[in-house]
């Protein structure tokens, strides 16, 4: 699909390299290819991967999928009811690849005793020669390895019923080329957006042109489509025997799409603190956040929310002292907003719709601007989400996980009250371990920040409420 969006319909100029586990990000960090497909978006690899001292920007997810346990029966059984203490199951053995989230995840639920980490290339290899009984992956993997490991073992394989986390699995890119990551990420909302109109592949004409490319690329979404379908289309031909369901499902508006990503190790990754001159360090140095937000008397649902963000990332920034250390500066329109951003006058511009062209070509400031996830879904406009520039990944990165962990936060029954409970952060440095607990501290998590400024005017439904186990439908498309 991306093939055929950059040549006019023409993918036979697509050159495929496959990689491991370990080297995708490397390839990508090298310039060896232009994109990966299939990395599991998580805090940690979008600000600062330990072994390449940088981060990576990743597309909106194409697939959303869970860590499983699979292997020997009984032993499954044993990690599934995280059981290392009675009669067999002391003597679970769970292989997991290093540097991933299976890993992690497996020491969550599971004493350090119990968890191997393994190299990619050596899970199978260390899973047949009874190094471990259980083998913890992604959910579709777990289950391709059965018929393989039945065949060479000559014993039964079974695949656990349970999810252990959610994981979602998108485009990778690097951060110095924001045009191109947004190129791949509104082709996957192009996919999404004609299954949701029943454009196909037989009609992808059907589906309007842009021109916030250029004209080159005008036909970038019907080419992408006619090559690959839409979304269900590509899903049948690559996934036709794992049912589609849950998360992988479009969401149609009456359930919730407020959902946090996965964090990865925060503690263990030590970023660096932000370069002199950084949109952070001059925030620092000039002691106030210059905040964007909706005029006063604006009839925007959301206005309020747009404070209390801005108020969290202050807290976040300034060790929770937040009510001294920020200016709000109104503006009566997006496009005024864009303006302001575009002049530095603020940092931040809370509260304005993720459009196409707002990401990509501004038409007041001729530039795009990057977005934290949305924190508002109005029932027929596009979501609402905090915007900054595209110069600083580290400080859009920063904003849109501050976002984020009011998300975990609510999902994690982690109030105000309770802030001191969220995780220690050591991606943006020292001085910003707390990022979280200040941020929750001061506004408290999302359920409470919706309660404090809308609840009495639009009760929270649909979009709005939380996706958490059993997850519902989360794919959404951002054409409005």
């Amino acid at each position: 699909a991306i093939a055929a969006a950059v040549f006019n319909g023409n993918s036979s100029k697509l050159q495929i390299v496959n990689a491991s586990l370990e080297e995708r990000l490397p390839l990508l960090n090298d310039k060896k290819v232009d994109f990966f497909v299939g990395i599991d978006y998580s805090m940690q690899r979008e600000v600062h991967d330990n072994n390449l001292g940088k981060g990576f920007s990743f597309s909106t997810p194409f697939l959303y999928e869970g860590m499983t346990f699979g292997g020997v029966p009984e032993f499954v059984d044993c990690a599934e009811n995280t059981d290392t203490l009675f009669g067999l199951c002391r003597g679970l053995r769970v292989c997991a690849i290093e540097g991933t989230t299976f890993l992690e995840r497996s020491r969550d639920l599971l004493p350090d005793v119990n968890v191997i980490g393994v190299n990619d290339s050596a899970i199978v290899t260390d899973f047949l020669n009874g190094r471990c009984n259980v083998v913890a992956g992604i959910g579709y993997s777990v289950q391709a390895f059965k018929p393989y490991a039945e065949s060479v073992t000559n014993r039964s394989y079974s695949v656990g019923k349970y999810k252990f986390s959610k994981i979602a699995l998108t485009i990778a890119t690097r951060q110095d080329d924001p045009q191109w990551s947004d190129f791949i990420n509104w082709i996957l909302q192009a996919l999404l957006a004609a299954e949701e109109q029943n454009i196909t592949k037989s009609n992808a004409e059907a589906f309007p042109n842009t021109m916030v490319f250029g004209e080159q690329y005008k036909r970038m979404f019907s080419a992408a489509i006619g090559e690959a379908g839409n979304y269900a289309e590509l899903y049948e031909t690559h996934h036709k025997h794992t049912p589609r369901e849950g998360l992988n499902l479009l969401n149609n508006g009456t359930t919730g799409l407020v959902t946090p990503f996965q964090f990865g190790p925060l503690v263990q990754s030590k970023g660096p603190l932000p370069v002199s001159g950084s949109t952070m360090d001059t925030i620092t140095k000039r002691g106030v956040l210059r905040c964007g937000i909706t005029a006063i008397g604006s009839t925007d649902a959301w206005k309020g929310m747009d404070e209390s963000y801005c108020i969290a990332i202050a807290a976040s920034l300034f060790s929770g002292n937040a009510t001294s250390r920020i200016t709000y500066v109104n503006r009566s329109t997006p496009e005024e907003g864009f303006e302001l951003l575009h002049n530095r006058d603020v940092d931040v511009l809370a509260g304005v719709p993720l459009t196409l062209e707002a990401d990509v070509f501004e038409p007041t400031t001729n530039i795009g601007y990057s977005f934290s996830q949305p924190f508002f879904y109005p029932t027929v406009q596009a979501p609402i989400a905090i915007a900054t520039r595209e110069d600083d990944p580290q400080w859009t990165s920063f904003v849109n996980w501050i976002v984020q962990c009011s998300f975990f936060a609510e999902e994690y029954e982690m109030t105000q009250r309770r802030s001191n409970e969220l995780p220690a952060v050591n991606l943006f440095g020292s001085d910003y371990k707390e990022m979280f607990r200040h941020a929750i501290s001061a506004v408290g998590n999302y359920a409470e920040i919706y309660e404090k400024n809308l609840a009495d005017k639009i009760p929270r439904q649909g979009r709005n409420l939380l996706n958490a186990m059993p997850y519902g439908p989360q794919h959404f498309s951002l054409f409005i």
